[in-house]
């Protein structure tokens, strides 16, 4: 209850409420002396105004992740959508692959929506969801309305890459001014760091 006001003639009180959550709720009245009131309202959810994309937190790149776009309202309730809506999906690696495609169209009286994201960069990844203009009645027209961040870990190692190869001009006996480091990287060409993978290196001519 925000606030109250009781009414000088005594025939009762006033009471607001704000910012609820969308549900059912019991109202319950007491005052000394006097038998207690009661009685349910349902408190609707309000129009269409952004998504949340629920997913894992963590992944290994190249997996697919299920992403599941929910439909809410400005104070974060699930509602529906009343108008047909096309849904941009964009990422900060570039070379993201989004399933069925990179903007999808959502029909209204939908309540949530589903797509699977590939990522192959290894590092904490951004999805973020836009709705656009064309043809249909957007509510928040080419505003970002959700975004959901995803850390992709490395995946197994997969290959050696030679870093930095020894100095071309040496001497016997003095140690090398550059020495060779050999990384290893999974399929996706990531660096791969505590993989317990005995590396060993054959000098010859």
């Amino acid at each position: 209850v925000s606030q109250s006001r009781y009414h000088a003639d005594s025939v009762g009180a006033d009471f607001w409420f704000t910012s609820l959550v969308a549900d059912e709720y019991r109202i319950q009245a007491s005052a000394t002396g006097l038998s207690q009131a009661e009685d349910t309202i349902v408190v609707n959810a309000g129009s269409a105004k952004g998504i949340r994309i629920l997913a894992q937190d963590t992944a290994v790149v190249g997996d697919s992740v299920l992403l599941t776009g929910i439909i809410i309202d400005s104070l974060g309730n699930p509602t529906v959508l009343t108008n047909n809506i096309r849904v941009r999906l964009t990422s900060t690696d570039p070379t993201a692959v989004f399933i069925p495609d990179t903007i999808i169209s959502v029909s209204a009286g939908s309540t949530a929506y589903s797509y699977q994201y590939r990522s192959f960069i290894s590092g904490l990844q951004t999805i973020t969801a836009t709705w656009l203009i064309g043809g249909t009645n957007n509510p928040n027209p080419n505003r970002t309305v959700g975004t959901k961040a995803i850390y992709f870990l490395p995946g197994s190692a997969a290959s050696l890459d030679v870093l930095t190869e020894p100095s071309d001009s040496i001497r016997t006996g003095v140690p090398f001014a550059r020495q060779p480091i050999v990384l290893l990287r999974d399929v996706c060409g990531n660096r791969v760091s505590g993989a317990g993978v005995p590396i060993s290196i054959v000098t010859g001519k």
